[in-house]
């Protein structure tokens, strides 16, 4: 294994770091450990996915005059119908049919978009039996045995290169892309280089409540990141500039299902 290596003193401040930019999205996942409370039997259950569809975007620098400061400017872009919502709402759906197979699963959204501080204050409340009223008014309508709450989650940067190398500074929130430009990028297969990393991440909190006690039974967060170089092959030193649009949503969106479907199955497991 081939660990980053900083430049000369006198080059700019980049590290290499080597990646196949073609490969597939692959296990790059760091999640807490379920409890170790045995799962329950479980008859009517509630999956709230409070997602939306707001991507954010993370982006490490170096202050100016010290280059041991660092620096995530944090920003967020408006997409609709990239569907991370129902993506959590499926991958739970699956699994609890497997895991749970009498019990009833009743599936539901936020009636309107949270932002990701106010869902990472849901699933705060939710450890001090505190929900909104429209999700405790849908527990007792449904008459809900457990809900299962997806909210976006804070986490550090942690993003697994093609050669099983960690990189990444600083924290990202929910679903979206860490920028770096400390690094050099290097496609193993061809040598070409890359100004800069760019990796679709997912910071996501799953919690798995008693709906009729309020107590958390379970919970399970999600961080998993994977680094991609420039699939455009115009030498550019903006990553952003990496992939196209279409590639972007579609790449969020094949880690968003690696990672969901991979932390549904850990909150589920008996």
């Amino acid at each position: 294994m081939t660990a980053p290596r900083k430049r000369d003193r006198c080059a700019p401040a980049r590290r290499l770091a080597l990646i196949t930019w073609l490969a597939a999205v692959g296990p790059g996942a760091w999640a807490q450990a379920p409890a170790a409370t045995p799962l329950p039997a479980m008859q009517a259950v509630g999956v709230f996915a409070l997602l939306g569809d707001s991507v954010q975007v993370a982006v490490s620098t170096d202050a100016p005059t010290d280059t041991r400061i660092e620096r995530t400017e944090r920003y967020a872009v408006e997409a609709k119908g990239i569907g991370f919502d129902n993506i959590a709402l499926r991958a739970l759906r699956d699994t609890l049919q497997k895991a749970q197979p009498q019990a009833q699963v009743e599936l539901y959204k936020s009636p309107q978009p949270l932002s990701p501080e106010e869902q990472r204050s849901i699933a705060q409340g939710a450890t001090q039996a505190e929900l909104p009223a429209w999700i405790v008014q849908t527990i007792d309508a449904q008459r809900l045995s457990h809900i299962i709450l997806v909210t976006r989650n804070r986490g550090e940067v942690n993003v697994r290169t093609a050669n099983g190398i960690s990189i990444g500074r600083g924290t990202a929130m929910g679903l979206g892309y860490y920028i770096d430009t400390l690094y050099e990028v290097r496609n193993l297969q061809t040598g070409a280089m890359s100004a800069g990393a760019l990796a679709p991440y997912v910071h996501v909190r799953l919690t798995l409540l008693d709906a009729q006690s309020g107590d958390v039974l379970r919970t399970y967060d999600i961080r998993e990141g994977v680094l991609v170089g420039d699939r455009q092959g115009k030498g550019s030193s903006d990553p952003w500039s990496f992939l196209t649009g279409e590639q972007k949503v579609a790449l969020l969106r094949q880690q968003a299902e690696t990672g969901l479907a991979r932390g549904a199955r850990a909150l589920l497991q008996p």
